[in-house]
């Protein structure tokens, strides 16, 4: 694991490359990089703990294959501030400190802080490591910046997000963090969509929790209005836009998001992109596919996607 600090933004980054296999380990050979990498940003899951690997979920995707860039929100998790300096409502998760620099109408400076981490680790994995493909995944806000970041970097080929994007005024109202509504000022993130989108071979993949704890509980949003935000997404980009709902309640990337989420990165890789004949292993929305919630080892999906079930969770 290597550690990086963009001083520009005071913004830290965790880079794991892939161990050795036993085999090649015990033989003294080196480690083969991944011609893929993830890179999975915490939103707000660790508070003020420096935590790379929270959940093991880095851990899952590294083992699996796949190299793993580890990114948190501005003064959260391994961003986090010196006691000294640290307002004390951060504590609850809110980024209302930035309401002390202007704001102009047609820039919105602030904004810097949430995006420049992931352009800056994507261009520097593309163009200096030079990955083949590059993920994209997010869980609750760090999904929304991931998908801001992927509205104005038309490279992104897959967006992943999980539980974190459920403003859309067909959705009944609810109480979302302070850079989606104060910063960026959008009625809907169906725009964010339609921008990662946007072009032929690009594809956002969106999952819900049916009774998620936190936030963007499907039960709440109501399948019939998520099914018709993904048809009307569908229907107005080149590329390509999934929807999936699985049985789970806690504010994590579980189980079962692990599995879609492995499979999606699978087809990305052998097929170029995820394209809409692209099949979930588990979804509350597809007949056919039903989905349980799965704790504490992934036997539900191994006969069919064996390679999500090399690694127990964390």
């Amino acid at each position: 694991m290597s550690k990086v600090r963009h001083v520009s933004n005071a913004s830290v980054l965790y880079y794991v490359s892939p161990k050795p296999a036993n085999a090649r380990r015990l033989a003294g050979l080196a480690e083969v990089r991944s011609d893929t990498v993830v890179l999975f940003h915490h939103g707000h899951e660790s508070g003020l703990q420096c935590l790379p690997n929270r959940n093991g979920v880095p851990a899952h995707i590294n083992e699996i294959g796949y190299d793993v860039m580890e990114l948190w929100m501005p003064m959260k998790g391994c961003n986090k501030l010196p006691s000294g300096m640290r307002p004390s409502f951060l504590s609850k998760g809110s980024h209302e400190w930035y309401k002390r620099f202007p704001q102009r109408a047609d820039f919105k400076p602030t904004l810097r802080f949430f995006l420049e981490p992931i352009l800056l680790a994507y261009m520097y994995a593309s163009d200096t490591l030079g990955y083949a493909n590059l993920v994209l995944l997010g869980l609750s806000g760090g999904g929304w910046t991931n998908l801001l970041a992927a509205s104005v970097l038309p490279e992104v080929r897959l967006t992943i997000d999980v539980a974190g994007n459920c403003r859309d005024e067909s959705f009944p109202p609810a109480t979302h963090d302070y850079e989606q509504d104060a910063l960026l000022q959008l009625e809907s993130d169906c725009r964010l969509y339609k921008l990662a989108a946007h072009e032929s071979g690009r594809t956002v993949l969106q999952i819900y929790h049916e009774n998620d704890l936190c936030c963007c509980a499907a039960r709440q949003l109501g399948h019939h209005r998520i099914r018709a935000l993904d048809h009307h997404v569908r229907a107005q980009v080149s590329g390509n836009m999934h929807t999936a709902i699985t049985n789970e309640s806690a504010h994590a990337v579980t189980p079962s998001d692990r599995a879609i989420i492995f499979k999606a990165i699978d087809t990305l890789r052998h097929e170029g992109n995820v394209g809409r004949s692209f099949e979930m292993p588990c979804d509350l929305l597809t007949p056919g596919k039903p989905c349980k919630p799965v704790y504490g080892h992934y036997g539900w999906w191994c006969p069919e996607y064996p390679w999500a079930c090399d690694y127990p969770p964390g």
